[in-house]
């Protein structure tokens, strides 16, 4: 132990004592991530800026490692960038069916914040409700559609004329009502159980289909008309005002590979072009 090399009496694995007659020199590093501090000849010791933590760091890192740890790094990266730079970029991502993982390597953000991001929009979008019965254009005196009861789950839709259908006729009434619908669901028009029974009458189509671009989309302005097939023998008669259809707004669900983007252009078989 009297005859430790000077170059290796630094290292921890020496032991010094009374007798050694060679100059011990302090040790240059305990771990590997610690290093001197070429100037004060100590460790460089750095406060985090996210957690106020007192951490260690190499001397060549002490200008690159800005926090004591990854998440806090995280932290410090959103810090100084707005939410606005990357979620509408994230929002799109999703929508075009990106998976949470891509999409954070895209946006330079942890799994975890555009998890949380996502699910915060997707909260808002949820409870947000644009439902909203408007006039068409010419009928400014139209009878806007309402419940009667509190769970009422259809909005009573009057038609805007007084005329007839007669037998085997099929024929469109007009309500003068259009629709503003939320993008993620669509309206079912079904006809008033008493007008059906009382009059033998049905909607030519069953049950109508009303989706939320058929609000007014680039050639058609969305009104909302009642098809009505009359199956009885006698002519069936109505007047302006009467409550003939009801409106059910309802949600509805794609597929996870539908890729859609065409839009709507028309009315009534637009679709089928």
């Amino acid at each position: 132990m009297n005859n430790i090399p000077y170059f290796l009496s630094h290292l921890p694995i020496w032991k010094a004592n009374a007798k050694d007659t060679v100059k011990i020199t302090k040790r240059v590093r305990e771990h590997q991530f610690d290093t001197v501090d070429k100037k004060t000849n100590d460790i460089v010791v750095k406060k985090c800026p996210i957690c106020g933590i007192k951490y260690r760091v190499s001397y060549r890192l002490c200008n690159v490692k800005k926090t004591c740890s990854p998440s806090c790094s995280q932290k410090l990266r959103n810090r100084t960038l707005k939410p606005t730079d990357w979620i509408e970029d994230a929002i799109k991502m999703r929508q075009d069916g990106m998976i949470l993982s891509d999409i954070a390597l895209r946006v330079n953000r942890s799994t975890s914040t555009v998890w949380k991001q996502l699910n915060e929009w997707g909260r808002q979008i949820m409870n947000m409700n644009e439902n909203e019965f408007e006039q068409v254009t010419g009928y400014h005196d139209a009878i806007m559609p309402t419940r009667k009861t509190e769970f009422s789950a259809g909005y009573d839709l009057a038609c805007y004329h007084s005329g007839s259908v007669q037998p085997g006729e099929v024929k469109l009434l007009e309500t003068g009502v259009k629709c503003k619908v939320n993008p993620d669901e669509y309206i079912q028009l079904h006809l008033r159980s008493s007008v059906g029974i009382k009059n033998s009458v049905m909607l030519a189509n069953g049950t109508g289909i009303i989706d939320a671009d058929y609000y007014n989309n680039e050639t058609n302005e969305g009104h909302i008309m009642i098809p009505i097939r009359n199956i009885g023998t006698k002519p069936f008669e109505y007047k302006a005002g009467d409550n003939l259809a009801q409106l059910v707004f309802m949600p509805y669900r794609i597929t996870s590979r539908d890729n859609v983007t065409t839009k709507r252009t028309g009315g009534f078989g637009s679709t089928d072009k």
